[in-house]
């Protein structure tokens, strides 16, 4: 395998969390299917880019993620089954309640997700974006009551869907590289040296061929890396 296509796809992990285990099949099938959306559209089999999911915005990928869930825990007979848009008690809303975007469910253990679609531009400042973007995740995860009488171990688990774009169709496959290489080292330690969550994974998938988003702006879609983290 060369370097292009080492530098195609990057996977990691800092920390050993169980839970996060658990979720990486999730991360990589997600990828997976969205790279085969676009090589079918490479092929022409799907006509245009405005049908690519990694073409909109956070609902499109919505799809791909219901996709990714079955093939990663109900199709392979894994030991957790996925729950989603679970109904639940949320403290600081109005209503009392809210949503639980995916839980997934084993004898022992309910691993509660939360997820969030940010875009990011190859050569803009993404630190401040990513800061926010967490601790709103982990203020969601700290807000959930949980019924009393579930009688299993709850842990929690934050999923960020981070589109790399650029506004050129020009950009090397080095300069993506270096950009998802720089969100991870701020996922590590941020500027004042703080460590942002517990341990995390991550998952990247270059295109094989950018392609155009669907937007104001002239803007291309290089490729999605998707990080799961256990929250402070």
């Amino acid at each position: 395998m060369d370097m292009l296509e080492l530098n195609r796809k990057l996977t990691g992990r800092k920390g050993n969390s169980k839970s996060l285990e658990v979720v990486e099949p999730l991360l990589d099938k997600v990828n997976e299917i969205s790279n085969l959306y676009n090589e079918k559209w490479i092929k022409k089999i799907i006509p245009h880019w405005s049908f690519l999911p990694s073409a909109g915005k956070e609902i499109s990928i919505a799809p791909i993620f219901n996709q990714a869930v079955e093939s990663a825990y109900i199709l392979s007979n894994s030991d957790y089954f996925p729950c989603s848009e679970v109904t639940i008690k949320r403290s600081g809303t109005s209503s009392g309640k809210g949503h639980l975007d995916l839980a997934l469910v084993s004898r022992k253990k309910i691993i509660a997700i939360e997820m969030k679609y940010r875009r990011m531009t190859i050569k803009g400042q993404s630190d401040s974006i990513i800061s926010n973007v967490i601790e709103e995740i982990t203020n969601q995860l700290k807000s959930i009551e949980f019924l009393a009488d579930i009688d299993k171990k709850i842990e929690n688990l934050g999923i960020l869907i981070l589109s790399i774009r650029s506004p050129s169709d020009c950009i090397s496959i080095d300069e993506v590289s270096l950009k998802v290489n720089k969100i991870i080292s701020f996922l590590k330690n941020d500027s004042e040296g703080k460590e942002l969550t517990e341990d995390f994974s991550y998952h990247f998938q270059i295109w094989d061929t950018p392609h155009r988003v669907n937007s104001k702006s002239k803007s291309f879609s290089y490729g999605n890396l998707l990080v799961a983290f256990r929250p402070q």
